[in-house]
């Protein structure tokens, strides 16, 4: 695996957890 494709699927894994942690929040404060 290329330094570059890490940083793609890293970053992907980055998005999907802000949007997982997103939905969290949101559930849990209402």
């Amino acid at each position: 695996m290329s330094s570059g494709e890490f940083l793609r699927y890293t970053w992907r894994r980055l998005d999907n957890f802000d949007v997982i942690s997103g939905e969290f929040e949101a559930s849990s404060t209402s």
